[in-house]
């Protein structure tokens, strides 16, 4: 399947509702489940402009449907409501660092958005409110351009299922 062109930072999948979205020059792209099938899915189109985000850095959805986007140009992370009826609404994250951050995933099994900042080799996890709640040194491993991440399933066929890992997409070294 050939998914409409955009953003490739900011993919991602709602498990709630089925679908794939990604960003495109201030438009959020979301193709169904059920039009993956389809070689060349055309998705629906929304109009984002709005929000003025400025630098898309990464996308994820929590498990009821809201969408989490990376502004890094604007260090904060833009909430997108799966309820129309709620206004989306910023998460600053001037409190994480100086430098430029890049990728964000929520995790499922302790309900926190994580980024990561390159620069100080350092991923976050923070709450919904963008209170810091977790710290890590990332120094041990070798990321020269980390550009999207994700949690999933362990890779390990001998865990838990429910267990989940963070992968991230490294630009510079073509590894994950």
């Amino acid at each position: 399947t050939t998914l409409p062109r955009g953003d490739a930072t900011t993919l991602a999948f709602d498990s709630h509702n089925r679908r794939m979205a990604l960003f495109d020059s201030g438009e959020l792209i979301t193709v169904g489940a059920g039009q993956l099938a389809r070689g060349r899915p055309s998705g629906d189109r929304t109009r984002l402009k709005s929000l003025s985000i400025r630098e898309p850095g990464g996308a994820t959805f929590d498990l009821r449907g809201t969408l989490f986007m990376l502004d890094s140009a604007n260090r904060s992370v833009v909430r997108i409501p799966d309820d129309s009826r709620r206004w989306p609404s910023r998460i600053s994250l001037s409190t994480l660092g100086k430098t430029k951050l890049r990728g964000v995933a929520h995790n499922a099994s302790d309900g926190l958005l994580y980024v990561l900042s390159p620069g100080e080799d350092r991923l976050y996890g923070m709450d919904r409110f963008g209170r810091l709640r977790k710290s890590y040194r990332l120094g041990s491993i070798p990321l020269v351009n980390p550009v999207a991440m994700t949690f999933a399933p362990s890779a390990d066929t001998t865990d838990d299922p429910a267990k989940l890992n963070l992968y991230i997409a490294d630009a510079g070294n073509g590894s994950t």
